[in-house]
């Protein structure tokens, strides 16, 4: 297991549905975190703050419900930046998030190599 998953939430997610749901929900993620990720490189650019802070709220939940805790304490930690009104800091973890979107593909796929 890799440093991208919370190793106790995912190994929770796979007794609870099973490894063939847990790979099509994965294979779901992997193309919302890029989507994600994509539109929030560009709400970096624009200093879109609100954009920036709904990317992050997204990625927040939708990396924590699979086990990939990494990604879910960055992105929280990005969303309550913004909240606070600390752009540098926001903006600075929003691009924490883009950075490690490959990574965390990677580790998805080492787990699931038949992943679509």
């Amino acid at each position: 297991m890799t440093e991208q998953f919370d190793a106790a939430a995912f190994e929770a997610l796979k007794a609870s549905l099973g490894d063939q749901l847990v790979e099509m929900l994965l294979g779901k993620f992997v193309v919302q975190m890029k989507e994600k990720t994509a539109r929030l490189q560009t709400a970096i650019d624009s200093r879109d703050m609100a954009d920036v802070r709904q990317q992050a709220h997204d990625l927040t939940s939708s990396s924590g419900s699979v086990g990939l805790g990494a990604m879910r304490d960055t992105a929280s930690a990005c969303e309550m930046a913004v909240k606070q009104g600390n752009e540098d800091e926001g903006l600075a973890k929003a691009q924490e998030l883009v950075d490690m979107a490959p990574a965390t593909e990677a580790a998805i796929r080492e787990a699931y190599p038949n992943l679509a």
